[in-house]
């Protein structure tokens, strides 16, 4: 009888232990956003590609997406919403097939514009929502013998530092990501013994920086787009990627000018945009309004989630003299960092009552609204520092590809560095 009460027990704690397992898991304020704001001609899809010299085995890919998606659960599961206030959650995919998510083309010794062309093509095709929200194509036949794998996941899943790292967990950066990983440190906690002084100071930036935030929003809502006013959003994408800067000389310019590698480079995007405007456009603004992802991670955080937020960047166009643009650039730049900007926009999408639940208040419209007054989006993802091998083959490129998220956009540039 004892045993038979022992195992009736153990069943019970069993069987709680896999509900907690199996917790609920809703979009959060961030995920939400990401997928509500999506439209015809603006996916929030976010694409990578992994150029090589040699061919690869389609079985050998197809292994390593399938165990990818065994590492990250998430990719498992599409988005259900509920009523009546049509809240979003994340629910396994009980049909889940890798096959779903694999595809393998051949094409007929394509050049890089060829190759361009039909990434364009996939990277502008909507997701099925009866499915997880995410591809991967495996393009053979490239001009040499060459080969591509391209991924594509929905912004919602994660945003881009949780994807790269996805997507590098199948290479032989694998063995790095998880010694950092699991090299964190634990965070220590100081308690300060004049707790009333610093809740009062604490609360006075945070007043502060809210008001500077309030303020800083008011502006864009006054903020009239000139350059290419009512351009609509396309539903055919173009792609196209250069491979041919030396990181080493954008060093030399960035120390001898006492600035950032990305201050250097912002400037050389503003330089070529003032260019193209003033060929292509009767009327060119000042400054246009560049939208800038922040990742808001610790350093040791490598979740598979959206940590980041976007803040708001004037880049200037009036200015034809190259070291007064980086100058210029430079200053903007070192107040978008120090801004609270980021943080407070991601706090109050991660509000369920403003990003997850419209009935209270859609806050995909609000974002889509101050979305559509940007021209650029401008992320910089950081590059290896040494060789990657992927299924024992050597990436010859590693190259990211950005959502758009607005209409009037024109250029959405995403820079990747490569030692």
């Amino acid at each position: 009888g004892i045993n038979a009460e022992y195992g009736v027990l153990k069943k019970i704690s069993h069987d709680r232990k896999g509900m907690s397992n199996n917790k609920r898991e809703f979009l959060s304020g961030a995920d939400s956003v990401f997928f509500r704001i999506e439209q015809e001609g603006g996916l929030m899809s976010i694409g990578s590609i992994f150029l090589f010299e040699e061919p690869l085995q389609i079985s050998e890919v197809k292994k390593e997406f399938q165990q990818m998606a065994e590492n990250f659960p998430r990719l498992k599961k599409r988005v259900q919403f509920h009523p009546p206030f049509n809240l979003a959650e994340w629910v396994i995919n009980d049909s889940f097939s890798i096959d779903d998510h694999f595809l393998s083309v051949t094409l007929d010794n394509a050049s890089e514009l060829e190759l361009r062309a039909f990434i364009a093509d996939q990277f502008s095709r909507a997701f099925d929502l009866g499915k997880p929200l995410w591809q991967v194509v495996l393009i053979s036949g490239l001009m040499g013998g060459g080969s591509a794998v391209f991924t594509r996941l929905h912004h919602a899943y994660t945003d881009g530092q949780g994807a790269i790292r996805m997507i590098l967990s199948r290479t032989t950066a694998a063995e790095k990501l998880s010694d950092s990983q699991h090299g964190k440190k634990p965070v220590q906690h100081v308690r300060n013994q004049n707790g009333l002084m610093t809740l009062v100071s604490h609360a006075f930036v945070l007043i502060l920086a809210f008001l500077l935030y309030l303020i800083s929003m008011i502006k864009l809502v006054f903020h009239k787009k000139k350059t290419f006013k009512g351009v609509k959003l396309g539903k055919f994408k173009d792609v196209s990627w250069t491979t041919n800067i030396d990181l080493d000389q954008v060093k030399s310019i960035k120390n001898t000018l006492k600035c950032t590698v990305n201050d250097v480079l912002i400037a050389a995007i503003a330089g070529a945009l003032r260019n193209l405007i003033q060929k292509h456009s009767s009327e060119m603004e000042d400054e246009i309004l560049c939208v800038v992802p922040v990742s808001l991670r610790a350093h040791e955080d490598w979740g598979f989630n959206n940590q980041s937020m976007t803040v708001w960047l004037r880049l200037p166009l009036n200015i034809e003299k190259p070291l007064e643009r980086i100058k210029e650039i430079q200053k903007r730049m070192n107040q978008v960092k120090n801004s609270p900007e980021a943080s407070i926009n991601y706090f109050f999408v991660n509000l369920a009552l403003f990003a997850n639940n419209p009935f209270f208040f859609n806050g995909s419209l609000v974002t889509k609204y101050f979305m559509n007054k940007a021209h650029v989006l401008l992320t910089n993802m950081p590059g290896p520092t040494e060789k990657l091998f992927f299924t024992g083959k050597k990436i010859v490129h590693y190259l990211p590809l950005v959502p758009q998220p607005g209409e009037g956009g024109v250029w959405y540039c995403c820079v990747i560095l490569w030692k």
